[in-house]
């Protein structure tokens, strides 16, 4: 069976922000919500950027592994030419 809703019974929606006649009746409360919301914000966007920041330090970190590996690579390349370079060397004094 459906039931009739009285306006009674009916929940309200609650109103959000401060209308103006409500800021006139209580500005210290009105002024404090306002605060409130200017902060919250400030904080949720302040994570946003951590965020972002968190992900771009993550990026860097790779590209350092991949630039410390070729540079480990490098490193072996330049000692292999020096040992050869030495061996020519060597082998020019005996002409």
């Amino acid at each position: 069976m459906a039931r009739a809703i009285n306006k009674e019974n009916a929940l309200e929606v609650p109103k959000l922000g401060v209308t103006y006649k409500e800021f006139v009746k209580n500005p210290i409360t009105a002024m404090l919500f306002m605060a409130i919301s200017a902060l919250s914000y400030f904080i949720y966007d302040m994570k946003q950027d951590l965020i972002k920041k968190e992900q771009q330090i993550e990026t860097m970190r790779l590209e350092m592994k991949v630039a410390i590996e070729e540079i480990k690579n490098l490193r072996e390349d330049v000692g292999a030419l020096r040992a050869e370079l030495n061996t020519r060397k060597e082998l020019s004094k005996f002409r």
